[in-house]
């Protein structure tokens, strides 16, 4: 069961791929454009969580948009519960006084109910503006998003428009490399080929730019996932509002630079999508869409169920290769762990292709190599199964959590708390791989043993690192195994 689901979603993401090679291209205009002195006005909302300096720099790029003053209102969401809130009253109250027609304010909280959707649910009725433009305090904010994005609400049907997420570190490590991938595959294989087909997308929670009067029409920002742009779009979407999805205007971003943020990040997003599952599958398939749209998406939504499929399935190949032949299967467990793993690696030669020639060529990034990518993507996809796996069972559940995810080695500090679960579990796996990697090699299912090597190679490293960083704050073990050779990549810092 488990590999006839997860061939057969590897199979819809080829179509996936498929379906960006038919539909990509030029990113689409607006109908027409605003008069100057018509402009609608826009609030710029930055939900701000123990960022440090990043607030002060994202504050400094929202208050450097070209956009009429008058027109334009900075909201700081500050639910930070250490000195970044200090940070931002000092950055805030020099720009006051060397800009007093600024028209900034930072809004705190005395809980985080609701995390992320109930810092933007508490800033949203004292948002002045028609439109409400988001970005996380990691991003930087081109000057001209607000002229590139507003234009697209002349058209009353239009809800939201989205920019595609740029990585200002993606060239530093193989690591961040493999990050920035991951994502600019997600952006263009889910996201663009699925607008330039008029399927459902969602907004990314950043770098977008909302209608005020779609979030109403909504419902409003609802706090019962982790993904609160994912839960948001699927109700716009019911609701029938547009979504612009610009795949060729990129807003630079930061990736985490080690494992720990890593994972926090990944499972946040995990835990996410398994609530909006359980939340909204019905309102998806009683909406009154056709039939191929519902089911894109809810395709989508149960195809967050593949990493923790991926475990039983990869753990249990020497298993499945020696009851095999006592049901007449041998043949059948062949056939099927050699299409997923053809598949696999088709993909990740598509993906490759077009992320090669997507990339941006002010980026400081080496031409990307086929032969980093496609192991680096096996090792810690299979590494990650894990935690994965814990993240898609806790989603299933009703407690929230959300951890701020540490960017840098920097911000990572000696902790004497117990090890999480999902490293103990990613170490054990990583032992019953290697036992049985060496039982797999030892009666010729090389196959198996194939899994097995790069499964224990990937919770080996995911282990070693997390631990590295935890118990010496040092640098993760990618600096012997995912290092390259330092490259100029602050260069690309800028937003002009």
């Amino acid at each position: 069961m488990c590999g006839a689901f997860l061939l057969g979603f590897t199979l819809y993401y080829l179509s996936l791929i498929a379906l960006y090679a038919r539909n990509h291209g030029l990113d689409p205009v607006p109908l027409c454009r605003f008069e100057e002195n018509a402009l609608p006005s826009v609030t710029v909302q930055l939900p701000i969580r123990n960022e440090g300096q990043l607030a002060v720099r994202v504050i400094r790029h929202a208050v450097a948009l070209d956009y009429p003053s008058d027109r334009l209102e900075i909201q700081v969401l500050d639910d930070s519960d250490d000195e970044t809130s200090n940070i931002i009253q000092q950055e805030v109250g020099r720009l006051r006084h060397q800009q007093p027609e600024l028209d900034i304010n930072v809004i705190r909280r005395t809980t985080r109910e609701g995390f992320k959707a109930g810092n933007l649910k508490n800033g949203f009725p004292l948002a002045k503006g028609e439109m409400l433009a988001i970005f996380d305090a990691d991003f930087l904010i081109p000057r001209d998003f607000l002229q590139r994005t507003v234009h697209f609400f002349t058209d009353t049907k239009v809800g939201i428009v989205q920019a595609r997420w740029s990585y200002l570190n993606r060239g530093k490590s193989r690591f961040t490399e493999f990050q920035a991938t991951k994502l600019d595959t997600h952006q263009m294989f889910e996201q663009t080929a699925r607008a330039r087909a008029g399927l459902w997308i969602h907004f990314h929670g950043s770098a977008g730019i909302i209608r005020k009067t779609a979030i109403e029409d909504a419902g409003g920002w609802n706090c019962r996932s982790e993904v609160e742009d994912v839960e948001f779009s699927i109700r716009a979407n019911i609701k029938k509002w547009e979504l612009v999805y610009l795949d060729q205007f990129k807003v630079p971003s930061e990736l985490p630079e080690t494992i720990t943020g890593f994972l926090v990040q990944q499972m946040r997003w995990k835990r996410g999508w398994l609530r909006v599952l359980k939340y909204y599958v019905r309102d998806i398939w009683k909406s009154d869409f056709p039939l191929s749209i519902r089911l894109d998406f809810l395709v989508r939504l149960f195809g967050s169920f593949g990493p923790a499929l991926s475990l039983p399935f990869t753990l249990g190949a020497l298993p499945a290769f020696l009851m095999g032949p006592q049901y007449g299967l041998q043949w059948f467990v062949y056939l099927e762990y050699s299409l997923l793993l053809v598949c696999s690696v088709c993909i990740r030669l598509a993906e490759a292709h077009y992320v090669t020639g997507s990339i941006d060529s002010k980026m400081p990034v080496r031409k990307f190599r086929l032969s980093s990518f496609i192991p680096v993507g096996f090792i810690v996809n299979l590494g990650m199964m894990w935690a994965q796996t814990q993240s898609t069972l806790e989603g299933l559940g009703n407690v929230q959590s959300w951890d701020v995810t540490p960017k840098s080695h920097k911000y990572l500090v000696q902790q004497k708390a117990p090890l999480p679960g999902y490293i103990v579990g990613t170490a054990l796996m990583c032992v019953y791989a290697m036992a049985f990697f060496a039982w797999s090699l030892w009666t010729r299912h090389f196959l198996a043993s194939g899994f097995y090597m790069l499964t224990m190679v990937g919770a080996g490293w995911i282990t070693t690192s997390f631990l590295l960083e935890r118990f010496f704050c040092k640098r993760s073990f990618s600096k012997s195994f995912l290092e390259v050779k330092p490259r100029n990549y602050k260069s690309a810092m800028h937003t002009d």
